[in-house]
């Protein structure tokens, strides 16, 4: 007698899903958030996907962008080389070892 009483008082104060009787209409509900949820999930994947695309192309932007300047300083180094190939500075001096 006594666990019928404790059991009527417990479904009483329970919520009704969590003890089975939310009726029949809880089954489509739990599905409908699962297919949500479902969806959700994959517009996520897909904004990871374009984020990631658009980090790609700025990363290979400001990779060209270094490796033009790399470039540049290159021909600059080149260009002073050859300008003081037959010039060289007077207080330089070369000498092998041996």
């Amino acid at each position: 007698m006594l666990d019928e009483n404790v059991n009527k008082t417990f479904k009483q104060l329970s919520n009704p899903f969590s003890t089975g009787g939310g009726g029949g209409h809880f089954e489509a509900h739990v599905q409908a958030s699962f297919v949500d949820w479902v969806n959700a999930g994959a517009h996520v994947q897909e904004t990871v996907a374009a984020l990631s695309q658009q980090l790609r192309r700025y990363v290979d932007e400001n990779f060209l962008e270094e490796e033009r300047r790399i470039n540049q300083l290159v021909r600059e180094i080149e260009g002073k080389a050859v300008a003081i190939r037959n010039t060289p500075p007077p207080d330089w001096s070369m000498e092998i070892d041996g």
